[in-house]
């Protein structure tokens, strides 16, 4: 199959099942949110605090053990990792479902089940990152990612739906059930992934490991502006879209059909720029992706602001499009140009980055929203998100990064050796 054919990283078997198996989990993944919210409302005593503190079971271990897994999948079989997480995360999601079937377990149980998931994920997550570059040829790395994008949006189209129709004839727990099930279906998709070298253990400690990729991440700038601007992004944008939105739904929009609508509408619109990408490759991919993100402005602005239902969902297209394309061409920016050697270390930063803010944005948007107004605080997370945009496009080495390898590693060794930031200033 010609490189020019969009769906040409399926063309290469390992990504082909590798797909396969992300397809599965992503649409399990979906269900399974609505499925424990439901099951865990079920118990005697439960409230938002009980579901508050599921979440955070899932997130604390990711944000403890993320550098760790970095290490490890660096050093080890990545595909093995991401198999034992799979298994691990199957064995979880199972013994959740058979606790609340049975009601034989207390929400502790559930919470400390969930810990196991979470731990499942710090290791899977930079694992995963590095075994597509070991998978696609780099000609393909963004279609590959394009892909892999598009299993997400797709599956935040037709998941809740799945769950709707599950709900209305089974109990809540049968859909951690179903999310049991996807995470054996990719297990045996990886197993069946043979191209992929095995890594053997490095001869350095852990804290040697720890130290060179923390230097790998902070010797290029581009990486840690934007790490540093995807935090401050996922405390205040995404933090407002999810706790501030459905406020403002709930009392101008028509409830919870017409968010409904909305987060309907931000799926589709990343299916769009899946679909976009596959073909699109900007020269200059992080300004472009940058840029990109502004399309969430006129979406706060007009969610702060009497705005008709359809005519947010028209503005939830475009920055469900330009959020899912940002994420696409950045993925596809580290796998280029981060040494294969350090890869998952270095997306280990990037997933802290990303995690570690985002309980605090939840909880002071949600304060803000309280004593300011819902108006007031989004109008403020559009303020920081244009001063955030300021700020990170005149970063240069943000404005010249190429979509095309470093000169060094143009060879396929991965040892770069060299700062990202000058081969860019080269060109």
């Amino acid at each position: 199959m010609p490189l020019s054919i969009p769906l040409g990283a399926l063309a290469e078997h390992d990504f082909r099942r590798y797909f396969v198996g992300q397809l599965s989990t992503q649409l399990g993944n979906r269900i399974a949110p609505l499925a424990l919210a439901f099951a865990a409302l079920s118990l005697p005593g439960a409230d938002a605090a009980t579901l508050g503190l599921l979440l955070a079971a899932q997130i604390v271990p990711q944000v403890l053990l993320l550098l760790l897994g970095g290490v490890v999948a660096d050093r080890f079989d990545r595909r093995a990792i991401m198999i034992v997480a799979d298994l691990t995360q199957f064995a979880t999601q199972l013994a959740t479902a058979v606790l609340f079937l049975t009601g034989a377990g207390t929400i502790w149980h559930i919470v400390l089940l969930q810990f196991a998931f979470g731990t499942a994920s710090a290791f899977f997550n930079p694992a995963s990152t590095g075994l597509v570059k070991q998978m696609v040829s780099a000609e393909r790395l963004q279609q590959a990612n394009s892909l892999l994008g598009l299993t997400k949006s797709l599956t935040g189209v037709v998941g809740p739906a799945i769950a709707a129709a599950l709900f209305a004839v089974a109990p809540a727990a049968y859909g951690l059930l179903v999310n049991a099930a996807t995470f054996l279906v990719s297990a045996a998709m990886l197993s069946l992934i043979r191209a992929v070298r095995g890594r053997a253990a490095l001869s350095t400690t852990i804290r040697a490991d720890l130290a060179e990729g923390w230097r790998e991440f902070r010797s290029r700038r581009w990486l840690w502006v934007l790490v540093a601007d995807a935090s401050l992004y996922a405390g205040g944008v995404a933090a407002a879209f999810a706790v501030v939105g459905p406020v403002v739904s709930e009392h101008s929009l028509g409830g919870a059909s017409a968010w409904a609508l909305v987060l309907t509408a931000r799926s589709i619109g990343a299916v769009v720029a899946g679909l976009l990408l596959l073909r699109w490759r900007p020269a200059r991919p992080m300004l472009t992706g940058r840029l990109l993100l502004l399309a969430d402005v006129p979406f706060l602005l007009c969610l702060a602001l009497p705005t008709p239902v359809w005519s947010l969902a028209v503005l939830a297209t475009a920055s469900g499009a330009m959020q899912s394309g940002f994420g696409i061409l950045w993925r596809t920016a580290m796998q280029t140009h981060v040494p294969d050697r350090v890869l998952s270390r270095v997306a280990s930063y990037d997933w802290l980055g990303s995690l570690a803010v985002a309980p605090v944005g939840l909880v002071a948007v949600g304060l803000l929203s309280e004593h300011a107004g819902a108006r007031a605080t989004l109008l403020g997370v559009v303020a920081l998100h244009l001063a955030t945009t300021i700020v990170v496009v005149r970063v240069r080495d943000v404005r010249a990064l190429t979509s095309t390898p470093p000169e060094a590693d143009v060879d396929g060794t991965g040892q770069d050796g060299a700062d990202s930031r000058t081969t860019a200033a080269r060109r």
